[in-house]
């Protein structure tokens, strides 16, 4: 993700800010209920710019250039991305690669929408979003995003639509799912990174990094109970729940406990997800923000937990790849039509599993059902867990190959093994000795 390196100690910045483009009263649109006041802004793709807790009357959200807000942000590939000769990125963002975001650019061109629906407490809104490290270029792509009130939560879904003329199938790379900012005055960031999520065990308060200009500012965590929150000195202030990833970043720039919406310091929330983005992607997430005191917005996540969680993890490739994405391999692309049809680029592949959590002790078996055509000869199943907020190195098992084209149902009884216990927080398998011409079709992946 992003990292604010164009910010330095003095204050100075050498992008435009927020306050510098020319918007007006005219470009924000408000949508509330009885508790909650949520803002966006028309001159920058329709991102979340304004989030207040009416009973407190101050918005939440950091608006000082068009690389903050709430807003929706995907990475792919190339890396570097240069669209054209005259088209290069800026020298601070080269390496950020392809990435189109909702609110605009660095050099200050914001997002055009092209459709917009508004309620009372409702807004569906999409764009042509802007390349973030590039000077006024649009990315070959729309992003729809779809808002709805309730309560004190603000439920939505993001999705791009891509049209690229590039048709190569790049390596997943991380998203922002989505990018949170907030004012300076939030900024004790708070999560759950234990293994006894979703039992109010003690929460982790994640300190700021005190970081040189030009080094990356946020914290990398796993946030095994699907959420982080930023909250002031009374602990009040927002948290971005996401059912699909335990995988966050976060943090704070600048002075801790100053600055308004158009200030430079800032907090960030970033839950993140790997995905591959082929030429042609369909592809939405679903997040939402809650808004209260601190032990208000956990109270909250639990129960909306409690719709979310899998205690026995299946996946059948029907029509998307379930957040599942590839190590040295590639498959055939979108749309995904019943089976994972994977196709390794070396001697060694892996196919990774999304960033949750299940306990162990719920699963006696793994069934994959899958053809591998291949000599290899096995394949391991992988898996990481945490111990207290430890990650503990991966233990594995191996499962013996029935070559062919012919599906079998691989069944591995997980019961009494070694190392399978307690709090599972990542999943993959990975095949050594492969051919380039070998191929791995996937129909299933079921924990029982």
């Amino acid at each position: 993700a992003r990292d604010d390196i164009f910010l330095h100690p003095d204050g100075h910045t050498e992008v435009p800010t927020s306050e510098r483009q020319g918007r007006s009263n005219e470009d924000f649109l408000y949508i509330e209920n009885e508790e909650i006041k949520l803002g966006i802004d028309t001159s920058m793709g329709g991102a979340i710019t304004y989030l207040e807790i009416k009973k407190y009357g101050e918005n939440m959200v950091n608006d000082f250039d068009l690389g903050r807000q709430v807003q929706i942000s995907f990475f792919g590939g190339p890396n570097p991305f240069i669209p054209s000769p005259d088209k290069r990125p800026h020298e601070r963002w080269v390496r950020i690669g392809w990435n189109p975001i909702q609110s605009g650019d660095v050099f200050g061109y914001g997002s055009k929408i092209i459709d917009l629906y508004m309620g009372e407490d409702s807004i569906f809104v999409s764009c042509i979003p802007m390349h973030w490290p590039l000077e006024n270029v649009p990315g070959q792509c729309v992003y729809e995003s779809m808002i709805k009130l309730k309560g004190n939560k603000v439920f939505a879904t993001a999705r791009i639509l891509n049209n690229r003329d590039d048709r190569t199938q790049y390596p997943a790379r991380t998203s922002e799912l989505p990018a949170v900012y907030s004012n300076g005055t939030y900024y004790h960031l708070y999560t759950y990174t234990g293994d006894k999520p979703f039992t109010h065990d003690e929460l982790t308060l994640v300190p700021k990094r005190h970081v040189k200009p030009g080094e990356f500012p946020w914290t990398r965590f796993q946030a095994t109970e699907n959420w982080a929150a930023l909250v002031n000195d009374e602990d009040i202030g927002m948290a971005v729940y996401s059912p699909v990833t335990q995988r966050f970043l976060g943090g704070f720039t600048g002075t801790e406990g100053e600055g308004s919406t158009f200030d430079i310091p800032c907090g960030y929330l970033c839950p993140i997800g790997f995905s591959v983005l082929d030429h042609n992607i369909e592809y939405e997430y679903r997040y939402v923000l809650i808004a209260g005191k601190l032990e208000e917005i956990r109270a909250d996540i639990y129960r909306l937990a409690e719709h979310d969680r899998q205690d026995k993890p299946g996946y059948d490739f029907t029509n998307s790849r379930q957040g599942w994405y590839y190590r040295n391999a590639g498959d055939t692309g979108w749309p995904v039509e019943g089976i994972l049809d994977i196709q390794p680029s070396g001697s060694f592949c892996s196919l990774v599993g999304p960033d949750i959590s299940f306990d162990a002790g719920n699963i006696a078996v793994l069934e994959i059902t899958a053809a591998i055509e291949s000599q290899a000869g096995s394949f391991s199943f992988l898996w990481s867990r945490i111990e207290d907020s430890e990650i503990i190195p991966p233990d594995s098992v191996v499962i013996d190959i029935i070559p062919g084209p012919e599906f079998q149902t691989y069944k591995l009884n997980l019961t009494g093994t070694e190392g399978f216990k307690g709090l599972i927080t990542g999943i993959h398998f990975s095949l050594t000795g492969m051919d380039e011409s070998d191929r791995i079709r996937v129909e299933s992946i079921n924990f029982k």
